[in-house]
């Protein structure tokens, strides 16, 4: 019977222990994740303002050269329709 009580007490205090160590881990990582979070909010962003910046030169290339981008599109959408048949 003695015995029985020791392991529950035992488990009791494993039980606190893990809880503990949890809880002072999510202490530890809430920061962190936190910082990784805005960083890839960052990331995200200049991501976005580099695809728009190359959408918009892309942009001005094609109108500068609309008849080359017109001939280079057809020719490419020929040779994709021959190639699909």
């Amino acid at each position: 019977m003695f015995f029985c009580k020791k392991k529950k007490t035992n488990l009791k205090q494993n039980k606190n222990q893990v809880q503990n160590n949890v809880m002072a881990s999510k202490e530890q990582l809430n920061p962190a994740l936190a910082e990784m979070a805005d960083k890839t909010d960052k990331i995200k962003d200049d991501m976005k303002d580099v695809a728009e910046e190359q959408v918009e030169q892309l942009s001005k290339k094609v109108q500068s050269k609309s008849i080359k981008a017109v001939l280079i599109s057809t020719i490419i959408g020929f040779v994709l329709g021959r190639m699909t048949r």
